[in-house]
């Protein structure tokens, strides 16, 4: 039966290579102008005076830790006592997912220091970064991160079913957006998170699928080249 351990190398060559690294520099280049724009602060103003979510920001703090607390290891549970091997590759992914996405996700908090949004709007710490030094800190999002890479896993894995995207993904932004509404996160927090999420849940899923499910899929790719009677390049790629 398939196992979250299974093949953990290539894996992570696929995560942390490749096509992959647009997602990755994506995230920097976000923050980067989100924060210099001034974006961030605007976002955190307009759902500090004008937006409420009430109950439905607390909801999404407790299910940014229940989805995956619960979904990650009840799929692969799940197909180990049914004996369905193809359930269990499913939760193998998720659950391999999960844990690339959240080392990764912490190296980056402990590396940028991002200090929190706070209440009010006198001071604005939407630029402020305490590199090494503030522990857990804002950046990227967990609960944006997290649930995006279950998504993320399960759409690569499962490519047939239509509705795990359709569902996945909209969750995972109303996660990290009552996430923001309760000064939990910038902006570029949840893009960052969510970006973060895709890269790494993609990867796994369907590397899982093509060593459990035998459905090999199109394998990654890139060229970049001279553009025919024009000054430039062209760049393609299949991932």
């Amino acid at each position: 039966m398939p196992t979250p351990i299974d093949d953990v190398r290539s894996d992570l060559e696929a995560v942390f290579s490749g096509p992959n690294l647009f997602y990755f520099v994506a995230m920097g280049w976000s923050t980067y102008v989100m924060v210099l724009s001034g974006a961030d602060r605007v976002v955190h103003d307009v759902f500090d005076r004008h937006i409420d979510m009430k109950t439905g920001n607390s909801l999404a703090n407790v299910g940014g830790y229940l989805v995956p607390g619960l979904v990650t290891p009840s799929i692969w549970v799940v197909g180990l006592l049914t004996h369905d091997r193809t359930l269990a590759g499913a939760g193998s992914a998720v659950i391999e997912s999960i844990l690339v996405t959240v080392t990764t996700m912490g190296a980056l908090k402990f590396a940028t220091g991002r200090v929190w949004p706070r209440d009010g709007n006198l001071v604005d710490y939407s630029k402020d970064f305490d590199p090494f030094r503030n522990g857990t800190a804002a950046w990227p999002s967990g609960h944006a991160a997290t649930t995006t890479t279950i998504t993320a896993a399960l759409t690569a894995y499962y490519p047939e079913h239509w509705w795990i995207p359709a569902i996945g993904y909209p969750l995972a932004a109303y996660l990290g957006i009552g996430m923001v509404d309760r000064n939990s996160h910038w902006a570029s927090d949840l893009v960052s998170g969510m970006l973060l999420g895709q890269a790494v849940g993609y990867s796994i899923g369907r590397n899982f699928r093509r060593r459990v499910r035998g459905i090999a899929g199109t394998a990654d790719s890139l060229i970049v080249a001279p553009l025919p009677e024009a000054a430039g390049l062209s760049l393609s790629g299949t991932w």
